[in-house]
C-alpha cells in the first residue's frame, strides 16, 4: 500500500498532474476530483460549515482559494515518500479563506 501511494503521488506530482480531471494527457485543468473533494470536505460538510458562515467567498470559489488547495496537495504529495504527516488547521484556513475574500472585494 505506501509503495501504491508513492507511485501514485509520483503520478500526481509529474507535470502537475494533480490539478487536471486526467493526468495522462494533462486535459481539463482543475477537474481532478480530488480538488472538490477536499473543497467539499474542508468547507461544505456540515450545516455550520465555513461555507455557511462566509457564503460569499465561496460562491464563486476564488481562484486563491484553488491555489491554496492546490499548495496543501502539493505539500501533502511530496510528504508521501516521508512518510510525513501534514496537518492543515481548520481555522488558519478559514483565516486565509477570508482574507483572500476580503482582498478581492477590494479590487
Amino acid at each position: 500500500m505506501i509503495q501504491a501511494n508513492k507511485e501514485l503521488a509520483g503520478k500526481l506530482l509529474e507535470d502537475d498532474g494533480y490539478i487536471f480531471g486526467d493526468i495522462t494527457t494533462s486535459m481539463g485543468i482543475y477537474e481532478h476530483p480530488i480538488l472538490e473533494d477536499v473543497i467539499n470536505a474542508q468547507w461544505f460538510s456540515k450545516k455550520k460549515s465555513d461555507s455557511i458562515v462566509f457564503g460569499s467567498v465561496f460562491n464563486p470559489i476564488l481562484g486563491p482559494v484553488i491555489a491554496l488547495v492546490f499548495t496543501a496537495f502539493q505539500a501533502g504529495f511530496h510528504n508521501v515518500p516521508e512518510r510525513v504527516k501534514t496537518h492543515f488547521d481548520n481555522a488558519k484556513l478559514t483565516q486565509v479563506a477570508a482574507a483572500i475574500h476580503n482582498a478581492s472585494d477590494e479590487e
